[in-house]
């Protein structure tokens, strides 16, 4: 039995590899296609995840049980507490054999659970293709001999992971511009990611907090900045949209005098309740498919989903879409945007958390435990 801490998990991740990152991925891609064929009435369901528990206590924490299995490699259990007077959630994922019941690791949940949620996220951002330089010579919009462009909303472990995640993966990055209420987070966020300033320095980071800028400056700023973006990560449980529709349209207008076509990866983790919003409907339903990880988990959890009315002929899984299955990925990713909404699931941590562990003892990490 493998014990994973804080120490061990933060440096094995921050030090990933490209070829780490994709073995992660496929790994997580392979879980989410056998969670969508498990869905199927022509395949014996072998993924369970059975609702998630939550207890509450006096003072406002909420402890939250999410059990799982794929019944083949690994079942388990994620046990998080959300801190009632604030601060990060704090818990451990618990991974077994489902033959035999032995325990076979232990891991901090903290970071992993960010990691798992951005990797989902890169799993169609690496499908997607960015728009190419403007000596290609298809009908695709370009950014430019600049680069591309990427915008995030939130100033939390999610949206550090994105980041780290989207410049590992898409070096053509050289804009990233993060929006966030408070200055305190950015600052949070900015030390968090100092290391890639010495790593990646041909990248310009920019820092823009709501509540330091005038209302009509925050706007201006908001609207140049999303209406050039080739990438928009939303890592924020907002209760209303980051922004209106009408500032990707402002993208497309100026684009219309070069006969191009607009395209933009917009990706939703922040909102997980009915109540929350991270866009408006207009933007939800901008792709030409809207991605989710769980259909079912995003219809009965996802405000925007639910205030759209979407139904689910209207929804694509991205396990649909590993390459064994019968989806064609370049028939969704080749000429419009897209649109990927995630809620979280248990067997996300179970893919992840079973492959960490095997990286872990490569390398010789964590504490391992004989005769438990």
């Amino acid at each position: 039995m493998l014990v994973l801490r804080e120490s061990d998990v933060a440096p094995m991740l921050q030090e990933l590899t490209l070829e780490q990152c994709h073995r992660l991925l496929q790994a997580l891609w392979r879980s989410l296609a056998a969670y969508s064929t498990s869905g199927s009435s022509s395949s014996s369901n072998t993924i369970h995840q059975p609702m998630r528990e939550q207890i509450r206590t006096d003072e406002g924490s909420t402890t939250l049980f999410m059990p799982a299995s794929d019944t083949k490699t690994t079942t388990g259990v994620k046990v998080v507490t959300l801190p009632g007077g604030g601060g990060p959630p704090a818990g451990a994922i618990a991974l077994f054999c489902p033959h035999s019941g032995q325990l076979e690791g232990v891991l901090n949940a903290e970071m992993i659970t960010a990691f798992r949620t951005a990797l989902a996220t890169m799993i169609p951002f690496h499908l997607y293709q960015l728009p190419q330089t403007s000596s290609d010579e298809d009908d695709t919009v370009n950014s430019g001999p600049g680069g591309n462009r990427l915008v995030v909303f939130g100033a939390g472990k999610q949206a550090e992971w994105h980041v780290r995640l989207a410049l590992l993966l898409a070096p053509s990055l050289t804009t990233v511009t993060v929006f966030n209420r408070g200055r305190a987070g950015l600052d949070r966020l900015r030390a968090s990611l100092a290391d890639l300033f010495a790593t990646r320095p041909a990248v310009s980071f920019v820092y823009i907090s709501r509540e330091e800028e005038a209302t009509q400056k925050y706007k201006d700023r908001l609207r140049a900045a999303v209406s050039e973006a080739d990438a928009i990560f939303c890592c924020t449980p907002s209760t209303e949209p980051l922004f209106p529709h009408s500032y990707l349209q402002d993208g497309a207008k100026e684009k219309e005098e070069t006969g191009r076509r607009r395209r933009q990866f917009i990706s939703l983790i922040g909102s997980y309740r009915p109540h929350m919003h991270e866009v408006d409907t207009d933007t939800l339903l901008s792709g030409q498919t809207l991605l989710v990880d769980s259909k079912q988990a995003c219809l009965a959890e996802a405000g925007e989903l639910i205030s759209a009315r979407v139904r689910v002929d209207q929804l694509t899984e991205i396990g649909q879409l590993f390459p064994s299955s019968s989806s064609s990925p370049s028939s969704l990713f080749s000429s419009s945007s897209v649109v990927f909404k995630c809620v979280g699931m248990g067997i996300m941590d179970l893919a992840v958390g079973r492959e960490l562990l095997c990286l872990a003892s490569e390398r010789g990490l964590g504490v391992p435990i004989q005769d438990f």
